[in-house]
């Protein structure tokens, strides 16, 4: 997963706590469309995590409830139904 371009570009911005710039870089590449598996969950997981840090819960539950449909990885379902939790 770490080596996925998408994830890594959302969580370097994500951990430098540019949390618009997370939201705007995971906004464009999902609406470039055709991502691989790992880059879907990784926008989604890092663009709802962002937007929990922008108290845009609404935003946030979206992406999370979107993750949770895709039936993710392990680890990503584990952060989803956390970071739903909490935005709710």
């Amino acid at each position: 997963m770490a080596t996925d371009p998408v994830y890594r570009e959302a969580e370097q911005l994500y951990n430098q706590n540019k949390n618009q710039e997370t939201v705007s870089y995971c906004t464009r590449v999902l609406a470039a469309g055709q991502l691989t598996r790992a880059a879907l969950e990784a926008a989604l997981i890092f663009r709802g995590a962002a937007s929990r840090n922008l108290e845009d819960n609404a935003a946030a539950i979206r992406d999370f409830t979107a993750l949770l449909e895709l039936k993710p990885s392990n680890t990503f379902t584990l952060f989803a139904l956390e970071y739903r939790s909490v935005a709710f």
